[in-house]
């Protein structure tokens, strides 16, 4: 962080501001809220900078859907090696790939890897079953996901997003 002009810096002790949280819920829903802004504010810039041309889905996206988008996704680092999804498992979330490499695998066989731009875990929340392979982490990675009900809320606001990723999900079958 660096200031832009002159500045004043202010800062608290961790007990003082679990303290100012715990008394005043208030302040701590205010900062709750600024900093949910705050990751929505990245993730746009994240997607708009360096995915949008990448990502099949969003390669004709209106500014609104990458609002909904923004606001929804939720990022996440992953170690080398953190299996995502399991197949077999019940679906529940959908990803992104925002940076690095996740390797799918069926019945412990890789069939692909996988990397910025491509999302994965859409087949299950699609059609509401158990998931159909394994997605782990190749390396130190940044994944966005979406949980179901965001993901049907997205779906079912921006049709012709609900249509690419099942034309997405189709060809993977």
């Amino acid at each position: 962080v660096a200031a832009a002009t002159d500045s004043v810096l202010h800062s608290l002790s961790r007990s003082s501001f679990d303290f100012i949280i715990e008394r005043y819920p208030d302040v701590k829903a205010e900062l709750l809220r600024l900093h949910k802004a705050r990751v929505a504010t990245a993730v746009k810039r994240s997607m708009t900078s360096d995915l949008l041309g990448h990502v099949v889905f969003l390669k004709a996206a209106s500014e609104e859907v990458i609002d909904d988008l923004a606001n929804s996704l939720e990022p996440r680092t992953v170690a080398p090696a953190t299996v995502l999804i399991r197949e077999g498992e019940i679906g529940n979330q959908f990803f992104l790939i925002e940076r690095g490499s996740i390797r799918i695998s069926k019945e412990g066989s890789p069939i692909a890897d996988l990397g910025p731009g491509a999302c994965f875990g859409e087949g299950a929340l699609l059609a509401d079953q158990r998931r159909t392979a394994t997605a782990t982490a190749v390396d130190e990675s940044r994944v966005l996901t979406l949980t179901r009900d965001k993901f049907e809320q997205i779906l079912a606001k921006h049709p012709g997003v609900h249509q690419e990723i099942r034309r997405l999900n189709d060809a993977r079958k």
